[in-house]
């Protein structure tokens, strides 16, 4: 059990270091356009999952964002 704890703990520690080293010299997080956006078209320059779509229900009292698919909102295909 000991040398699970430190493994992980000595996993951490290193990976810890190597992000740090690596935030002083390059961008780790895309822009936060991006990540609303998805990271198909700026990161693979394709829209990967084309019938997958976010969409809100008025519904509810949740306003948080539910996936859906094009099939699911009835657009007819």
């Amino acid at each position: 059990m000991a040398h699970a704890v430190i493994g992980f703990a000595w996993a951490f520690g290193i990976t810890f270091i190597i992000f740090t080293v690596a935030k002083r010299f390059m961008k780790i997080r895309v822009s936060p356009e991006a990540e609303i956006e998805g990271l198909d078209v700026p990161e693979f320059g394709a829209l990967c999952y084309p019938d997958f779509v976010l969409a809100t229900h008025s519904s509810g009292s949740s306003s948080a964002p539910t996936t859906a698919t094009t099939q699911d909102l009835g657009s007819g295909r």
